[in-house]
């Protein structure tokens, strides 16, 4: 399975499974393809140090090559390098096997052991990481995934291909007068929609029900891909669209400001800029009044910090928001039964530990907590682990 969008869904599956043998490769690509040698190159090595891993833990080194053989086979794989994005990140286990493309250029990284790593993964999914843009227009929708540093589209199976496709198949018959003049006339879709209006833009009856029928079309095919989604949307459009998509809108994250113009004649990483300034302040917000939040509490023993105090915290579901600083790992190993926790610096590192900082993401996130990924500056108390406590 090969994705740009990592949902929930997506993350419970790889939270949920665990296997004596569990390989997770992380590695930034090129999505023009023009750097396909350097990734290929890159992902060789990350293959060999992956069954080195795997050895060291036990298994056999024709059965490591065995598991790492469906990713070995993008080594060489032409097509594959063409279709990349910003990082690519690959799970594997017996019997097991996803692989997503996303919007992130992710650091080098191999994790063997028995779960899989999803840290790197926290910007992508969690608050303050990722947001869709709708560039809505009667010529073509189309739905963007954004972070603050790239911008993709997204694939939407159900999506009509215009309103001319939409109203061409949804069953009902378009008023004669509703009919667009041809491309030849010079006019792009959304300027051919405001001769319908008037010179002030108002929408007729009929005219608003051809849109909403066709908004309604649109957001049924959006529906499978947001779903169980909260990260905001911004619709890109001509105004007076926004309102009537509204009416057919059933996600719970679609913003009131929009981007106006056509998008047809905004480029995509224009239309993330413009975006940006509009998410980032809730992004902001909510990031800083859980802050505030630990600094309120910081005196009491609703807070931990640190790995010693927040490890068994995490996986004892007492964490209700977890902050994990990017980029940082700390390995050692926990023992739930014991309460034992033992911590290695990188030149002690067993082949067995485990990076615990995404030991406590997985269980703060297993246990229906919040989970943060910040830069060194922004955590708080001024370790790479953090948690405000449940009690």
């Amino acid at each position: 399975m090969s994705s740009a969008i990592l949902d929930r869904g997506r993350l419970q599956g790889l939270l949920d499974h665990r296997a004596q043998w569990c390989v997770s490769i992380f590695l930034p690509t090129d999505r023009a393809g023009a750097e396909a040698p350097r990734d290929r190159i890159q992902l060789k090595n990350l293959l060999r140090a992956a069954e080195t891993r795997l050895v060291d833990l036990g298994m056999r080194a024709t059965e490591a090559r065995d598991l790492l053989a469906g990713a070995a086979a993008h080594v060489e794989d032409t097509d594959f390098w063409q279709r990349q994005q910003d990082g690519l990140a690959l799970f594997l286990a017996p019997g097991f096997h996803r692989e997503l493309r996303v919007p992130l250029a992710f650091e080098p990284q191999v994790v063997a052991g028995p779960m899989f790593a999803v840290k790197p993964l926290l910007p992508l999914l969690l608050e303050g990481g990722h947001f869709y843009i709708l560039a809505l227009s009667p010529k073509r929708p189309r739905l963007l995934l954004c972070t603050r540093a790239a911008v993709t589209e997204v694939e939407v199976p159900g999506m009509p291909d215009g309103i001319e496709d939409a109203l061409r198949y949804d069953g009902q018959a378009r008023p004669q007068q509703s009919q667009t003049p041809t491309e030849t006339q010079g006019k792009q879709a959304d300027e051919r929609f405001a001769l319908f209006h008037g010179q002030g833009g108002d929408l007729d009856g009929w005219r608003k029900v051809d849109l909403l029928r066709y908004f309604r079309l649109v957001e049924d095919g959006l529906r499978p891909v947001l779903a169980d989604q909260h990260a905001p949307l911004v619709v890109a459009s001509v105004e007076y669209l926004r309102p009537i998509f509204r009416e057919a809108n059933s996600y719970p994250g679609l913003l009131d400001e929009g981007i106006d113009g056509s998008p047809d004649r905004i480029d995509a990483r224009t239309l993330r800029d413009r975006a940006w300034s509009i998410v980032e302040p809730l992004f902001r917000a909510e990031i800083d009044a859980a802050r505030e939040r630990f600094g309120d509490l910081s005196a009491t023993d609703r807070v931990a910090v640190g790995v010693g105090d927040t490890v068994p915290a995490a996986c004892f579901g007492r964490v209700d928001t977890l902050f994990v600083q990017r980029g940082s790992h700390v390995w050692g190993s926990f023992d739930a039964d014991s309460n034992a926790l033992d911590v290695h610096g990188e030149d002690q590192r067993e082949p067995t530990d485990v990076d615990l900082l995404d030991l406590a993401a997985r269980g703060t996130m297993l246990n229906g907590g919040t989970v943060y990924a910040l830069d060194a500056a922004q955590m708080p108390g001024s370790k790479p682990l953090a948690a405000v406590l449940r009690y």
